[in-house]
């Protein structure tokens, strides 16, 4: 009995862990060309620069730089004194990029 209730939870839990879609800071749904005109347009307003990070949710790479400008506060606050920050999503498909 034992061993099928270590069998149904294991199974259980792995079909919960995988079966979810992973979130990230990549939205794949963004227009980014008009989130890029935004940006600038701001940035002109506020006399700072654009700052475009590409990547995806499905980049272990990306999600690490993404961390570390968002969790050093001393890069997020040199980001955030000069730079209007944008992620931008690539496809991890290529035949879906544009």
């Amino acid at each position: 009995m034992k061993k099928i209730f270590v069998f149904v939870f294991i199974s259980w839990f792995t079909t919960q862990t995988f079966s979810q879609e992973r979130s990230g800071p990549y939205n794949p749904e963004a227009n980014v060309r008009a989130d890029l005109k935004s940006a600038v347009m701001q940035a002109k307003a506020e006399n700072k620069h654009v700052l475009v990070q590409f990547g995806g949710n499905w980049c272990p790479w990306c999600i690490r730089f993404h961390q570390l400008a968002e969790g050093a506060p001393q890069v997020d606050s040199l980001i955030q004194a000069d730079y209007i920050y944008l992620l931008a999503n690539v496809s991890g498909k290529k035949d879906k990029r544009d």
